[in-house]
């Protein structure tokens, strides 16, 4: 097989391919929580909210394989050892298979009812355990196969299988909810087999693109193991350690003001994540890349690719935090069908993890550089200290909305943290003094033509969902004007876009 394009017109298709494939989860997945909590009920959507961040194609327990074995596909792939492709991906399917037959014994160990009432109904609660372990091996697989397509650089295959299939599963449990199920074990494992279509999908497309793969997890190796279970592991104990953190939060919520409160957090943390998750695709398509440019052309291409990276999730995450916080409350309103206290509640949470979140995505450039120069040990142990530091100070909060901004205000210092070392640990070099005032301008304009378009906006009356279209189409083009005319975009990214948009040949990398 051809070594994968490294040039950035292939790195911009395959940000922008993620960044559409992230507007269709987070779609799919507002429909999905819309048409669960109207079916389900508020406390019933909060015990499936408590498993269903666990699996999906961002699930965060999978072992660190996805970032792994996309970062150990990327270096081979540019190395040219095809057949080293073959091993990674067999021995990734492996680890995930054995993962989940070693997790199904622990699910099926009986708990105390007390135990398991933070989350929901105990019966309920107990049938999702039995069958999360099979749930995760769809998952887990899934995310191995579609890390084999972006260790290739190609994003945009896996983007389109996503998309579809993400829709057509999630159709598949609203009209199953509709119809009157109410298992949310069956719900989950019925996702997961969606999962698991996916995971084919992919594997097929690694082959068609010239790979020599063939399904044979007996087939793993002793080193492929090591190669990604160094790096895997590490990332395993931060994501863990980030879901259980979340998860306990859950938990403590739950305990202190009901299931209902998990709930309201879920539908404001999936609001609020979707500034960060369309700037996530810039970070996906990043560690592939950037791991195998360093392996080509040394450090100094990462420094390269932070003041790149870091310019582009600036711009992305400002747009939609500030479009997020002025419409917060009009998004809650609709989204749960009442303006009543909950709403009250969950606009205030919306609008403290919309600022916390766009303050840790600025950092995420710098932990993806880390992760694809193989340096992931510093970001397992800033969130190991933040996670438990951050729920022992919620345990005390006296209110759901100070529970979460006390969560919040510790993760969001240790991710600063965070960057500072790993800047200077890298020795990369960060934006400049032009790039930060293009910036500070573009988020100060945008945010002034917000404010004057919800003023305009409330003046006349309009409908939450008026409101909602009439912020978002004004403010998020204004941004990218500014962008252009203040720099933060420069010609020659502006030219490499436009060529893009004309379908242009790939250019060699400049």
């Amino acid at each position: 097989m051809d070594a994968p394009s490294l040039s950035y017109r292939r790195f911009a298709a395959n940000v922008l391919a993620g960044a559409g494939g992230r507007i269709a989860a987070i779609a799919t997945a507002l429909a999905l929580a819309t048409a669960l909590v109207r079916t389900l009920g508020l406390s019933t959507y909060g015990t499936w909210a408590f498993f269903f961040v666990l699996i999906g194609y961002n699930g965060q327990f999978d072992l660190g394989l996805s970032v792994a074995v996309e970062r150990a596909v990327a270096r081979a792939a540019a190395a040219g050892r095809a057949d080293r492709l073959d091993v990674l991906l067999n021995t990734g399917v492996a680890m995930s298979l054995a993962f989940a037959a070693l997790l199904q014994p622990l699910a099926l160990v009986p708990m105390p009812d007390r135990w398991l009432a933070g989350i929901g109904d105990p019966a309920t609660v107990r049938a999702c355990l039995r069958a999360l372990p099979f749930c995760l091996a769809c998952s887990n697989v899934a995310a191995v196969a579609g890390a084999g397509l972006t260790g290739l650089q190609r994003t945009t295959t896996l983007a389109a299988q996503r998309s579809v299939m993400g829709a057509v599963t999630a159709l598949g449990v609203i009209g199953l909810a509709v119809a009157g199920l109410r298992r949310l074990d069956v719900l989950l494992v019925v996702y997961a087999l969606g999962l698991l279509v996916t995971a084919v999908l992919s594997w097929r497309a690694v082959r068609a693109a010239g790979a020599p793969i063939t399904a044979r997890p007996w087939r793993s190796t002793g080193d492929a193991a090591r190669e990604l279970a160094i790096m895997g592991g590490t990332l395993q104990v931060t994501h863990l350690v980030a879901q259980a953190g979340d998860q306990g939060l859950r938990v403590v919520l739950g305990s202190a003001f009901g299931a209902a409160a998990i709930g309201l957090y879920d539908l404001a943390s999936r609001a609020a994540i979707a500034p960060r998750s369309l700037m996530a695709s810039l970070l996906v398509a990043l560690v592939p890349f950037a791991a195998a440019r360093e392996g080509r052309d040394g450090v100094a291409a990462l420094s390269d690719s932070l003041q790149r990276s870091t310019r582009y999730a600036a711009l992305a995450i400002a747009a939609g935090t500030i479009v997020g916080l002025f419409v917060a409350a009009p998004f809650m309103t609709l989204w749960l069908g009442t303006a009543g206290a909950a709403s009250a509640d969950a606009t205030r949470i919306l609008e403290l993890l919309l600022v916390a979140l766009a303050v840790q995505s600025l950092t995420s450039p710098m932990v993806a550089l880390a992760r694809a120069a193989g340096r992931a040990g510093p970001e397992a142990v800033s969130t190991s200290l933040a996670q438990p530091i951050g729920l022992a100070v919620a345990a005390h909060a006296s209110t759901l909305v100070l529970a979460v901004a006390s969560h919040a205000i510790v993760t969001t210092a240790a991710s600063l943290v965070l960057w500072a070392w790993l800047k200077r640990a890298l020795a990369l070099d960060g934006l400049t003094g032009r790039d930060i005032a293009a910036l500070a301008t573009v988020s100060a304009a945008a945010a002034a033509g917000a404010a004057l378009l919800r003023a305009a906006a409330d003046a006349m009356a309009f409908d939450p969902w008026l409101v909602l279209a009439v912020v978002a189409a004004g403010t998020l083009p204004a941004a990218a004007i500014l962008a252009v005319a203040t720099g933060a975009i420069s010609p020659q990214e502006r030219h490499l876009l436009f060529g893009l948009a004309r379908g242009r040949r790939d250019q060699p990398h400049r």
